[in-house]
């Protein structure tokens, strides 16, 4: 809900400024070819109504999809699409789950071999999480698909001991974001490493490519606003099915 003095007062559960979730829906909206390539968008306080948020808001919006291509502003008769993007298309500097990603592009996200146990955690994985050698680590595995075309082979450590009640998951929907909220465990930020591998066979498999297709490979540590970390993740991700982008700025 906005007020007449063009400030955003809609309850917010995306922890995302407005402007990059609204930025986010628009390109859903180009994404999925509301409007296509050559096409006027309508006025910005139409907009603004239509994702129940301020003018300045989608100002801002608009602004970082003119920076990134997808859109050009013509004065004086408005912005217009002169592209239609990859599939999905996200910023690498926002955590965003991948169901979440997936359906924000307007596909249908499925989760498929799903697999939760216990392990001893590696040297690479409890040094990660600041715990001593060979603690043990919950292992959370699975694939996501998009409208049936798998996308990404995910990989999640936890320290064993941050949810002391096992049974919570049974209820594992696939959003570790989620999830880790809803037993009081909120993420509040990531730090990531982002680099590609040629895919094992084991990953090849996963995600339906060729042993030894290059594969975009994420490896990030997500943290609790005290600084706890709480989920070692690697994700591989199908070549052609996501694209990053990050706006880059002189010194």
């Amino acid at each position: 809900m906005t007020s007449r003095s063009g400030v955003d007062h809609r309850v917010r559960t995306d922890p995302a400024p407005l402007y990059l979730q609204a930025r986010r829906r628009l390109l859903a909206m180009i994404s999925t070819r509301q409007f296509q390539p050559g096409a006027q968008l309508p006025p910005e306080d139409e907009l603004a109504r239509e994702l129940g948020v301020s003018r300045p808001t989608v100002r801002e919006a608009l602004a970082l999809l003119q920076i990134e291509g997808i859109v050009s502003r013509r004065h004086g008769a408005g912005n217009f699409v002169n592209h239609v993007p990859p599939q999905i298309d996200a910023r690498i500097d926002e955590l965003i789950s991948f169901p979440e990603l997936i359906a924000t592009h307007g596909f249908k996200p499925e989760m498929a071999d799903l697999q939760i146990r216990r392990i001893e955690g590696s040297d690479a994985v409890t040094r990660s999480l600041g715990l001593p050698a060979g603690s043990p680590i919950v292992l959370v595995q699975r694939a996501y698909l998009a409208s049936g075309r798998p996308s990404v082979w995910m990989s999640d450590f936890l320290p064993a001991d941050l949810i002391l009640d096992e049974t919570r998951w049974s209820a594992f929907s696939g959003d570790m974001l989620e999830f880790l909220k809803t037993a009081r465990h909120p993420v509040a930020y990531a730090v990531a490493r982002v680099g590609v591998e040629e895919a094992d066979r084991t990953i090849a498999r996963r995600l339906r490519v060729k042993n030894g297709a290059g594969v975009l490979r994420i490896e990030q540590t997500a943290y609790t606003a005290g600084n706890r970390p709480v989920v070692y993740s690697i994700s591989y991700q199908r070549p052609g099915v996501i694209t990053y982008q990050v706006i880059r700025k002189t010194r």
